[in-house]
Parts: C-alpha cells; structure tokens; sequence
C-alpha cells in the first residue's frame, strides 16, 4: 500500500505521466481555443482523469511564475497542476484527479481553466481567487447563442456603442462591488462575492441591455453606501 496521500500520489504520477503531444499551427487561433479531449490513465490501481487547456508559447511563460500557487490552490480539491511550455509551439496546462473526485471540484477546476485560457495572464490571481472558493459571474453578453445581444436583438454597432460606454466604469464597478471584472469581447466574467457580483451583473445588464450608462448609477450607489456607513457611525 502506497504511504502517500491520496494528492501526493496525484502529483507524483502527473510528472511521469508522458500526456500526448498535438502539434497545430500557432497562427490558428481557433485551435488553440478549442480544448483537447479529456484524457484517462490508470497508476497505482487507480483511474485517473486529465483535462486540458492550450495557449501561445508566450502565455506559457508567463503563467509560470504562478504555477506553485496554482498548484497549491488546487491541492485542496486534490487535482493536481502540470504546465508543458514548447519552445516555438503552444503551450498546455493540464488538470489531472482521481475518478473518485466529485463533479462539483472538477467542474470549478474546468472552469478555471477556461478562464485561465480566456483571461490575460494578469488575471491569473483572480482565478486562483475563483479557485479558493469565490462566486463567478459568467455573462454573455455577444451575438453567440445565449447572449444578451443576440437574445434582445441588439444591433452590432448598438453593442459596441453599449461596451464602450461598460468599459469606460468597470474600475469604477469593481470598487463599488469590491469584484475583479473581466470584460471580452462577447463575456463579461465577474469574480468576488456573491452579492458584489450580483449588483455587477445588474449594472452590466442595465447597459448592455438598456442602454443605461453605468457611471450615473454606480455614482448613486457609491453616494448611498457612505450615507448608510455615516448612518451607521451615527455621524
């Protein structure tokens, strides 16, 4: 029987685990959005599962000052974190646990790494903030199915116009809701409490949707939390 824990043995079979290698184009963006199949291997008499994410070489580097944090994170859910970076090539990140592990941690950790991929690597603690128990907001805002262009029939130049208009408050938005705020060019993801992101998405729907101006009402918002605070104080 094996001494190590159950993430111990995780980590220790992902790095001689060899994952196989997909050569692409690095001009094909496409690819490289577009996720590799799940993988399954077996170690130690126990099923293991993988799922991965591709980036640029570029993006590779430069995620791999966070990668013991990452890791960390991760532990708790016991996945374990492996980053291939290929000189010229793509890079991979791919997330490995056992099939025993539950649907909720593998879920949160895919979704990790869909915004890991998605995201500048600047946001990277953000993610890992995701990762450490946070709530998302996941919006759509774009043409794609499910967006809120697309389901209320919003122009294209309309949208544009209105994401502008968003961009111009979101450091704003993010001080109001205490959130970090991603926004894309057809999602808008929201990362912090759960109450915080809920105003966020109100805000971010009201101008998308509306055509309402974000600054005015996060002005009065702000206006109104320090009178609530000043009430609270008893000044």
């Amino acid at each position: 029987m094996s001494s190590h824990t159950p993430i111990e043995e995780l980590l220790r079979v992902a790095k001689r685990v060899n994952y196989p290698q997909i050569n692409y184009p690095q001009t094909d963006a496409s690819i490289i959005r577009t996720p590799p199949p799940d993988g399954e291997f077996v170690a130690s008499d126990q099923v293991y599962r993988s799922f991965s994410r591709w980036f640029t070489e570029t993006k590779g580097r430069r995620l791999q000052p966070y990668l013991t944090e990452l890791t960390d994170a991760l532990k708790v859910y016991d996945i374990s974190c492996q980053l291939t970076v290929q000189l010229d090539q793509h890079s991979e990140m791919t997330f490995s646990t056992s099939n025993t592990n539950s649907e909720a941690n593998v879920a949160r950790a895919r979704k990790a790494l869909e915004y890991l991929q998605l995201m500048p690597f600047l946001y990277t603690p953000v993610v890992i903030k995701y990762i450490n128990g946070s709530f998302a907001e996941d919006i759509p805002i774009g043409h794609q199915e499910g967006g809120l262009c697309s389901t209320y029939r919003i122009e294209s130049e309309q949208s544009l116009e209105r994401k502008i208009l968003l961009a111009g408050s979101l450091r704003d938005l993010e001080r109001l809701t205490g959130c970090d705020i991603w926004l894309g060019a057809n999602r808008v993801i929201i990362i912090g409490t759960f109450e915080g992101s809920r105003l966020a998405r109100e805000v971010v729907e009201d101008c998308i949707v509306r055509n309402m101006p974000p600054a005015p009402k996060i002005r009065d918002l702000m206006t109104s939390l320090a009178s609530q605070e000043f009430e609270t104080l008893g000044l």
